[in-house]
């Protein structure tokens, strides 16, 4: 791995593999067969990533080590409907309205605009870039003391800011499984039925490729795509000024 010049975290991964894998058989790698390896997958009931790793991981150990190709085939690694929950505009604007915590309101609302969850729960007032956040953001921090005027806007653990967000689904008397990073990818949603491109899409959410927005395409709904030019334009209004920083700054 050393050679192949393989991450750190890649190398890792693959030993973690490497070991349960070991301690599962303890016996002659040699003798151990793909029909023994698939029975192994039966039993762990790996996950569709964690299957996908540890395929990668045993291809890349039989080739180097015994120089033998395995055939395993990969699962798809496109999200099921049953994976994830996602949130209507409704429910998204009746959780917002509900909550009375201006802190966790701009929690939502910042997830929901496309910030990693660990960017927005530690939120400082360096990041208060009017191009960098959208303009109901910057209205909700300017009309608030506090929020104006601390360093840290916000700052939560990631368990605290998921309890806060399953008490506002209750609050809101939304029925769904959902977590805080639902609002994420509900927002990816959104924007691909209004008809935004994967590229902006792709910039605004830190995505580093296409694939992550791709597998969210199933939850469209294909209806919303065609638009009233008049609420198109109220919305670009806001969207392309962030759009065009982001653009500027991946030049």
């Amino acid at each position: 791995m050393i050679e192949a010049k393989k991450s750190e975290k890649t190398k890792k991964l693959y030993l973690h593999v490497y070991k349960n894998f070991v301690e599962h058989f303890k016996n002659d790698i040699n003798k151990i067969t793909e029909k023994d390896i698939e029975k192994y997958f039966e039993l762990k009931k790996f996950n569709t990533r964690n299957k996908n790793l540890t395929i990668s991981a045993l291809k890349y150990l039989f080739k180097n080590l015994l120089g033998k190709n395995l055939s395993l085939a990969r699962p798809c690694n496109k999200l099921q409907k049953n994976e994830v929950e996602i949130l209507t505009k409704d429910e998204v604007l009746k959780i917002l309205n509900t909550e009375k915590s201006i802190h966790n309101k701009l929690l939502f609302m910042l997830v929901y605009s496309g910030f990693k969850i660990k960017n927005a729960i530690n939120f400082k007032k360096e990041q208060l870039d009017p191009l960098k956040i959208p303009a109901k953001i910057s209205t909700l921090i300017e009309q608030n003391s506090y929020l104006k005027h601390s360093e840290f806007i916000l700052s939560f653990s990631a368990k605290k800011a998921e309890q806060i967000f399953q008490k506002a689904l209750k609050n809101a008397q939304i029925d769904k499984k959902a977590k805080l990073k639902s609002l994420k990818i509900s927002s990816i949603v959104h924007l691909l039925e209004m008809g935004v491109s994967q590229e902006f899409i792709k910039m605004l959410h830190g995505l580093s490729s296409n694939f992550s927005i791709k597998q969210y395409e199933s939850f469209v709904n294909h209806k919303s795509i065609i638009l009233n030019p008049l609420d198109n334009i109220f919305y670009s209004q806001c969207f392309s000024m962030r759009c065009k920083f982001l653009y500027s700054s991946h030049a």
